[in-house]
Formats: C-alpha cells, sequence, structure tokens
C-alpha cells in the first residue's frame, strides 16, 4: 500500500479546489427550472417514442427518405384498410369526411361568381361552344374497340375516357390565348393516384377489447384513441397539373371556425366493408419525386360505378352522396400526395393550404368541385383535438344536353361550359413569402441529387420497391396445420426445441427492415473479392 504524506495530500486537495468563488451569472436564473415531467407508464413511453419518430420523419433531409421511414417499421406491410375508386360502399359519406376532416359545402366557392369572371367565362364559352359541342356529339356516337359482350359500365369508361381527353385538349388550345398560364401545364392521362394516411378515434378491436379487459392495468387503454390505416387508390381520367399552386379560398382562421362540423364515425370501418389487407404505404400523386409541375389544379374522373347493379337501386340522394363521397377521397388523395412530395407527411402537418378543383363527368352529367387542404393531422388524439379543417365545396349534378341524335345536340346546357372554363381561369401563382419545402433539405431535396452513388442507387431501388408494393424477399410468415394442432393449441410436444416465433414470443409480422438480411453480392460483382467485410451488400435505411 502507498502512503501520501499529509503535506502531499493538502497539496492536491488545494490544487482541485476553484481559484475563484465567484459564480458566472449565465449559469443561474432568477426563476428555477426543471426538466420536464415524462410519464413513465406503458402508455406515456409509446406516445414519447411516436413523437421520437415523427420528429425524425420530419428531419430527413430527401422526399424518398421520408416516405421510406414510414414503411421501415413494417417489412411485410402495414394493416391498411383499402379506399378504391369506384367502389362506394352505401352510407359511407360520413366515414370519409371523418377519415379526411372534410367540412362539405354546399356550393361552389364565391370566388367563381365575381363579376368580371363570370363576364369572361361567357365569353369564352361563346367563343368555344360550336367547337366543343361537335367534338362531345362525334366521341359521344363513336365506336369503341370493345367486343360486343362488354358490359355497360366497361363501354362508359372508355367513352368517358375519349371525350374529357378531347374536350380538355379543345379547352386548353383555345383558351392559352387568353390565359397565359395553360401554355406551362401539364396534362396526364391515366394517371397513377395512391395515398396512404394515418387516423385516429376508431373503437378497438374485439380480439384487442377482450385483451385489455382480463388485465385491470389496461383497463385504461379502453378509451385510448387507436390509428388506423387507409390505403386510397383512385383511377382518375386525366389531371392538370402547374409549377405554382391555386390560391387558398379560406385562411387559417376560417378553417378553424368550430360552426365547419365534420361528422365523428368512432365505429370499425369494417362495418361498411372496407376490410384490411397487408400491403406498405404508398403516396403517389400521378409523378414521381422532382418533377417541376408539382401542384394539381384540374382532375376528371369518370362516374361508371353508377350503373352497377347495387348503386341502381339506390335513390337519387344516395347516388349524389356516393358522387360526393368519391370527390372528397380522390381530391384529399391528390394534395395529400402532393404535400407528401413537398416534405410533409401524415404526421407532419402542412404549413399552408393547398387547393384543387374536381370534375366528376360521364360526358352528359357533370359534377363540380374545389378541395382546400388545410390539414393533414388525423393520428392518435388530433382526429378529435386538432382545430382544423380541410373544406369540400360541391356542386349539385348537372346536365349538359338531353339527348344527341344524328350529330346534333339537343337542350345545351351553357352553365356546365361555363363553370368548366371558370376552373381553367383559375390562375396558379407563387407564393410569395412562403416557404414551399420547410422540411426538406434546400441543397439536396430528393434521392436523386446525393452524391454518393451506392446510397443513391440503394435509397431509390427500396423507394421504387415500395412504390410498387415489390414482392418480399422472404415468405410471409404463417404457420402449418400440424403446428396448430400440436404446438399451440395442445401442447403435446414439450420437449423439442422453440425456434418458431409463436415459440419464442415474437410477432414476426413487426419484423423490420432493419432486421432482414441484407443482399448476398457474388464475388465477381465485388470490388475487392478477398475482402469479407464486402460480402453483403451495405444498406442505407434512414
Amino acid at each position: 500500500m502507498i502512503r501520501l504524506r499529509s503535506s502531499s495530500c493538502f497539496a492536491a486537495i488545494r490544487q482541485l479546489r476553484p481559484m475563484s468563488t465567484s459564480a458566472n451569472p449565465e449559469e443561474y436564473s432568477q426563476e428555477p427550472q426543471y426538466p420536464p415531467i415524462k410519464d413513465i407508464t406503458w402508455r406515456g413511453r409509446r406516445k414519447d417514442e411516436a413523437e421520437a419518430w415523427h420528429e425524425k420523419i420530419q428531419n430527413l433531409d430527401t422526399v424518398e427518405e421520408k416516405l421510406i421511414e414510414i414503411n421501415i417499421p413494417r417489412y411485410y406491410g402495414w394493416k391498411c384498410h383499402m379506399l378504391t375508386e369506384g367502389d362506394i360502399k352505401y352510407n359511407t359519406l360520413a366515414l370519409h369526411q371523418h377519415i379526411t376532416r372534410t367540412h362539405l359545402v354546399n356550393g361552389l366557392p364565391a370566388i367563381y361568381n365575381s363579376n368580371e369572371i363570370e363576364a369572361a367565362a361567357q365569353q369564352h364559352a361563346a367563343e368555344i361552344k360550336s367547337e366543343f359541342a361537335d367534338t362531345l356529339a362525334f366521341e359521344w356516337n363513336r365506336q369503341s374497340d370493345l367486343s360486343e359482350d362488354a358490359s355497360p359500365r366497361e363501354m362508359e369508361k372508355v367513352r368517358t375516357q375519349r371525350i374529357m381527353e378531347s374536350l380538355n385538349s379543345i379547352l386548353i388550345s383555345n383558351l392559352r390565348k387568353h390565359l397565359p398560364h395553360l401554355k406551362d401545364v401539364v396534362v396526364d392521362p391515366q394517371p397513377r393516384l395512391e395515398a396512404a394516411w394515418n387516423v385516429g378515434g376508431f373503437e378497438l378491436e374485439q380480439k384487442t377489447k377482450n385483451l385489455f379487459e382480463l388485465k385491470d392495468d389496461f383497463k385504461p387503454l379502453l378509451t385510448w384513441p387507436r390509428d388506423r390505416r387507409f390505403q386510397y387508390i383512385g383511377s382518375p381520367v386525366l389531371q392538370v397539373r402547374a409549377n405554382h399552386p391555386l390560391e387558398p379560398i379560406l385562411g387559417e382562421q376560417e378553417s378553424t371556425n368550430a360552426q365547419l362540423e365534420v361528422p365523428h364515425h368512432e365505429a370499425d370501418p369494417r362495418v361498411h366493408g372496407n376490410f384490411t389487407t397487408r400491403r406498405y404505404m404508398t403516396m403517389i400523386p400521378g409523378v414521381w419525386p422532382g418533377d417541376d409541375h408539382r401542384f394539381g389544379t384540374i382532375s376528371f374522373h369518370g362516374r361508371d360505378y353508377q350503373l352497377t347493379e347495387k348503386l341502381k337501386s339506390f335513390p337519387e340522394e344516395d347516388k349524389i352522396e356516393a358522387l360526393h363521397s368519391q370527390a372528397i377521397l380522390a381530391s384529399f388523395s391528390w394534395l395529400f400526395s402532393q404535400a407528401c412530395y413537398l416534405g410533409f407527411s401524415t404526421f407532419n402537418d402542412v404549413t399552408y393550404p393547398l387547393v384543387s378543383q374536381t370534375v366528376i363527368s360521364n360526358g352528359q352529367h357533370w359534377s363540380f368541385y374545389t378541395y382546400q387542404l388545410n390539414t393533414l393531422l388525423l393520428h392518435f388524439e388530433n382526429t378529435s383535438k386538432n382545430p382544423k379543417r380541410n373544406i369540400c365545396w360541391s356542386s349539385q349534378p348537372l346536365k349538359l344536353f338531353e339527348s344527341i341524335e344524328n350529330g346534333t345536340i339537343n337542350g345545351f346546357n351553357d352553365e356546365v361550359l361555363k363553370t368548366l372554363v371558370k376552373f381553367y381561369m383559375n390562375e396558379p401563382r407563387e407564393r410569395k413569402g412562403v416557404e414551399l419545402t420547410p422540411y426538406l433539405h434546400p441543397e439536396v431535396p430528393m434521392v436523386m441529387k446525393i452524391e454518393n452513388e451506392d446510397k443513391r442507387v440503394f435509397l431509390e431501388d427500396l423507394f421504387k420497391k415500395i412504390c410498387r408494393n415489390g414482392k418480399k424477399t422472404d415468405p410471409d410468415p404463417e404457420y402449418w396445420n400440424w403446428e396448430w394442432i400440436y404446438k399451440i393449441k395442445f401442447k403435446t410436444r414439450p420437449h423439442e426445441a422453440r425456434r418458431r416465433p409463436f415459440e419464442l414470443w415474437q410477432n414476426p409480422w413487426r419484423t423490420t427492415f432493419n432486421e432482414t438480411p441484407p443482399k448476398y453480392v457474388p464475388k465477381a460483382l465485388r470490388k475487392d473479392p478477398k475482402d469479407r467485410r464486402q460480402k453483403f451488400e451495405k444498406t442505407y435505411y434512414p
């Protein structure tokens, strides 16, 4: 043992003492500052983990990385309620308003009814009426390439596609001399439209409810708002896009008006037939990230689904509600996917409103809608606590003509053409003083601009795999019938080694992308075949 003399001990203590006892005033405050009090319960920890994940998504640099990160926790896909355009269930308008937080207004906004707009639209409509009517009559009576046994719905779908493409071409070519902003628009026939988002506030599934009722510690979770994921797949006839957004119709204070009622729907969506399937959450507004024309102005949709036997038996009011449901889902999903390409997500709200215009028609019957997206926050408690509402203005179905005989249109309705012209007159304008992409890196907003080639290729391939909902490397988890009989239902093999997930208390459906084995790289493709570290592909998950 080493003994120190007392003098040396005192010298060492003197060196550890501060030379001055004066305190730094910057380290002290007049009022005490305490760290935040965190909820250490299971519920509080889950909430803190979710908020940390949402912040991580917000801080990612590129659009693709944000959309990839949303799917990272589920390698085999999320359990999503499917919403398909043209598959409108009975009495689902309230559900669709709830999951999109949309207030429905009867009548189009006042911006289309000013004296100046009314006079200009009437003049433009009169100039193109003759060519518009001739083209409509020609496409209406034109023979399709379908077989003779084609259903009326298939025939109307093909006819609607031809009519909308021809009429859109006539409107843009004739109006661009009066409306310069139409010279820069882009038209997409039959684009791919997909959107997925989280919605809270639904009742628990019966299996989960029975499990929580067994233990007293879990009973408080019975009232905890649970998220459901919805995946929308649309089928627009065509879309018109511009490089600037449309002007907002209402301000932020008006969008938080409590009088804008939104139906609250707590029942399980499966009561309406919205069953679930496992798939990736995909957001595609008809284009890939990086397109200059990233703001939608007008989208056209068909209404051939109203020829089905199910909808034919509906009363007229229910058919109109089906049109409203179709317009709300299509408009919200289109603007939602556009917002995702601007750096927002279902967990990170938009900082400014987005507006689009929707037209539903079969050539004879026309419905016009204007939609303003004010919020994306619908998950967890935001369904009831978020003060913002999305707003949809709707017109009643209008009839363009009574009949077409021998190439002549009888009973042409000028108001329909004038309203359609007003939609094209709505000019997209630059948002001055507004940061359009506040959550994207200013220099590297997309994967294509990443300098590291390996990282760029990895993220791009992964993003495309998610967007096409590609086939997984491993088969979906399952257990065999004999395992259910001899291992799960009846414990008859207790001495066997426990290797299967259900024996290890593991949920294979919760496997993340990070937990999957990386791709094997053959020696011929390695930069250094002798380097064993290059045996597997390097991963660059967000």
